[in-house]
């Protein structure tokens, strides 16, 4: 935007498709799948700003996660332990999120850097997660598909400084939540 201001946005979109069939040695009867479909679209926008000659540092941004599950399947025609055989298809669901971030970083002079940053985070549960029975070698059952996972959310921040002293020792320290 200017000299001392750049802007970067864009759209982040990504596909996944699962499909998994599971045949055991042991029980050749036995039937295992799963299967289904997660699409992003995330679009984002982020501006860094530069002051005071570069010895303010200031970075914003944010970006939005529309993320749909859709087809979801799993089966499992023998679970461990006494489990009752199941054959489920799972509906639609979709999510939405905002994750702000924003950074400042200041210099006071040329060895020491002084840092904070506020971040918002956010992490769909992938297909495997939602939709795939766990099964180990030996064929026992350990989990059912979940498909009522939601998605992981988490803000945290930090706070730090770093110095050269003497040209060859560098000391950083950071706290974060």
């Amino acid at each position: 935007l200017f000299d001392t201001t750049d802007l970067t946005t864009g759209v982040a979109f990504k596909q996944v498709s699962m499909k998994y069939r599971e045949k055991q040695l042991r029980n050749f009867d036995r039937d295992v799948k799963a299967a289904g479909e997660q699409r992003f679209i995330s679009p984002f926008i982020e501006g860094t700003a530069r002051f005071m000659d570069n010895r303010l540092v200031v970075n914003a941004g944010v970006r939005y996660d529309n993320v749909r599950n859709y087809d979801g399947k799993a089966k499992d025609t023998d679970p461990f332990r006494g489990r009752e055989p199941y054959d489920e298809t799972y509906g639609s669901e979709t999510w939405d999120n905002f994750s702000p971030k924003i950074g400042l970083v200041y210099h006071p002079d040329v060895l020491t850097t002084l840092r904070t940053s506020f971040v918002s985070g956010y992490r769909t549960p992938s297909l495997f997660e939602l939709y795939k029975p766990h099964v180990r070698s030996g064929g026992r059952f350990l989990r059912r598909a979940n498909p009522e996972l939601d998605p992981e959310k988490i803000q945290t921040w930090e706070a730090g400084a770093e110095r050269i002293f003497f040209d060859n020792l560098w000391i950083r320290a950071t706290y974060y939540h």
